[in-house]
């Protein structure tokens, strides 16, 4: 599987470079991907949505970057902590029953 990975933490972007040689990563910002317009057929937020100060702007940007007929998918649902450390839900966050 081919992918780009986006991400501001250089260290993440050296992790993922190593563990899928083939792929495309680039250390840039959610609201700023350093891609051409409707360049991709997919895009996948992965627990980042519900961290940006303004994730609007990240939808706007997959939009720009999407192909025609391209596909986004939600952004997966995390917890987010709090300044104590315990979780508290997000609005993406939906709990599920324990099996």
């Amino acid at each position: 599987m081919w992918a780009i990975g986006v991400d501001l933490d250089p260290a993440m972007i050296e992790v993922a470079a190593e563990r899928w040689p083939t792929g495309e990563f680039h250390v840039a910002d959610a609201t700023a991907l350093p891609l051409d317009d409707g360049s991709v057929t997919g895009y996948r937020a992965d627990k980042i949505l519900h961290a940006l100060p303004e994730p609007e702007r990240a939808v706007t940007e997959a939009r720009r970057v999407l192909a025609k007929n391209g596909r986004a998918a939600p952004p997966e649902p995390a917890p987010i902590e709090d300044a104590r450390g315990h979780g508290s839900p997000s609005p993406w966050w939906t709990p599920t029953k324990p099996e």
